[in-house]
């Protein structure tokens, strides 16, 4: 007996051809493309942050250094998670001094 049987598979496996069921994939190219249209929209809404002065980037806690290694980083195509994260980084470490 298999550890996964026909009712308990990890995924949708055709058990003739051995395949991965087209539903799968549609639905797997779906979820990436919905992960890459919301990850453009998160940059073009971030950018105009760049066009902020200094004191108001300091308001929401960010730095212009901040904002240029976010924009930046080549590995990550959507700038805002490493954005908030840096901004609550900074908000911290400003109450502890």
């Amino acid at each position: 007996m298999t550890r996964h049987s026909r009712i308990n598979s990890p995924l949708p496996i055709d058990q003739a051809s051995g395949a991965v069921t087209l539903d799968y994939a549609s639905v797997r190219l779906g979820r990436r493309l919905r992960a890459f249209y919301k990850a453009l929209r998160n940059r073009m809404a971030a950018r105009p942050l760049e066009e902020m002065t200094d004191s108001q980037l300091a308001d929401i806690g960010l730095t212009r250094s901040d904002l240029r290694a976010s924009f930046g980083n080549e590995g990550r195509f959507d700038p805002t998670i490493e954005l908030a994260w840096r901004a609550r980084s900074n908000m911290r470490r400003m109450q502890i001094d």
